[in-house]
């Protein structure tokens, strides 16, 4: 009883001085299972626990395993009551001691080393896996062992490791964007090309890594990836985008351009090619988003049914910028737009001058409070150089064709014409008051950064 007191007091001495040691949980290694495929199927048995000591135990010490989660209520039924571990001349005694909901404790009952060889390095193999809930897998939750040794006297932790006994993984990585569109619109082309030394091509690369399944606990079959590039494609057709892809279509709103793909897509450039000078199709400044998916059937381990991933929403795909005007009005009153000036409340007042020697033509989008589109990029007017335009009735006449009566609006002005030589003005007026009210635009915010 001395020797063991004693032993035990050196082995807590050196734990509080040096910190716990680490032992090696070799068995069960990480049995990872797809986020796609985890489907219940009950309680699950792991290998057989194996842990390599990692340091100097002695009688009476306590060995803990414990799971994260996942235990059930015979966890650990199938752990033998005592085991006997040997190395060399040293061996070491493990009797069960106690089982709680999550935990199994065994005591060191005897250690026998006559040769003072020590118990670090004795591997205890206990014969027996442990049982867990495979509902919680199938959640998604991994499920962790631990190992902690702690001594006999004081608890100190002198021994300790853990891993991962399952492991539920992802199987899909999101698309990733390599090189986003970022073609610049030629104003003084009429915005048919790009500027820069390919005028007609802008291109868009995307990255798709698969995630190898090799000896994984389940997993499922990947199919057909889907690509949904999102913009303004008003005028532009299907041909115009050309890719790797299996299928490429045009949805009949012009806003979303929808692409498949084999299932072993790594990366594809997808070039858009304008029609060129005098094709009258003006293009759009805009911001592109790209939705990705892929579809998947159950493969091991797996009894769900066919379902797909997300491989990303929202994702940046670039923009077109104008090499033009292209000028912010932020705030537009408007009521009873079907009056006539005389008889409505607030009368709008905008101006385009333009002091350069470029004509252009000018374009109109208008944007509710709400986000609604009212005006997508309606031409409205076009404006030699040295010359001043009012447009406000001609926005009128474009909003009534639309049914747009009362509300507040955001005016974005486009000018086929170098930026520096258009202005805007702004501004709207009570009628039965004299004074203005003025609107700043983002070109006075430009001008002023």
């Amino acid at each position: 009883m001395k020797t063991t007191l004693k032993s035990t007091l050196v082995a807590a001495a050196i734990a509080a001085t040096f910190g716990a040691q680490a032992g090696d949980i070799t068995s069960p290694t990480t049995a990872t299972y797809s986020e796609q495929a985890s489907t219940a199927a009950g309680d699950i048995t792991t290998a057989d626990v194996i842990f390599e000591l990692g340091a100097e135990y002695t009688e009476n010490d306590l060995l803990t395993f414990s799971l994260s989660a996942g235990s059930v209520a015979d966890s650990f039924d199938a752990l033998p009551a005592s085991i006997v571990a040997n190395s060399g001349s040293t061996s070491i005694t493990f009797g069960k001691l106690a089982t709680l909901a999550d935990s199994v404790i065994y005591r060191v009952t005897n250690v026998d080393n006559p040769d003072l060889l020590g118990t670090t390095g004795i591997v205890v193999d206990f014969a027996a896996g442990i049982d867990v809930d495979g509902d919680v897998i199938a959640a998604g939750t991994n499920i962790e062992l631990c190992a902690t040794a702690t001594t006999a006297v004081g608890g100190i932790t002198f021994d300790t490791d853990c891993m991962d006994v399952a492991a539920v993984e992802d199987q899909f990585t999101n698309v990733s964007v390599t090189t986003g569109f970022d073609g610049e619109i030629d104003v003084t082309n009429m915005r048919e090309t790009f500027t820069g030394a390919n005028t007609l091509e802008d291109t868009l690369v995307i990255s798709h890594t698969t995630e190898d399944t090799t000896g994984w606990a389940s997993y499922v079959d990947p199919g057909i990836v889907t690509l949904v590039l999102k913009g303004d494609f008003t005028d532009l057709t299907e041909s115009q985008f050309t890719s790797g892809a299996t299928t490429t279509d045009l949805n009949d709103d012009e806003n979303e351009l929808t692409l498949t793909y084999p299932s072993t897509l790594t990366t594809d450039t997808i070039t858009f090619t304008s029609d060129g000078t005098g094709s009258g199709v003006s293009l759009i400044k805009q911001s592109f988003e790209l939705d990705a998916s892929q579809s998947y059937t159950c493969g091991a381990g797996c009894s769900g049914d066919a379902d797909v991933a997300s491989l990303g929403m929202g994702t940046d795909a670039g923009e077109w910028t104008l090499n033009g005007a292209d000028i912010n009005i932020p705030y537009m009153p408007y009521v009873d737009l079907e009056l006539s000036n005389s008889e409505r409340a607030i009368g709008q007042i905008i101006y385009v001058t333009n002091h350069g020697s470029q004509s252009g033509d000018i374009f109109v989008t208008a944007t509710a409070e709400d986000g609604t589109v009212v005006l997508n990029n309606v031409q409205i007017d076009s404006i030699d150089g040295g010359e001043m335009r009012k447009i406000a009735p001609l926005i009128r006449d474009e909003l009534l064709a639309e049914d747009f009566t009362d509300g507040k609006l955001s005016i974005d002005v486009t000018v086929n014409a170098a930026d520096e030589d258009i202005t805007v003005y702004a501004a709207y007026k009570h009628n039965t008051e004299a004074d203005r009210g003025v609107i700043i635009t983002d070109q006075y915010k430009k001008n002023n950064d």
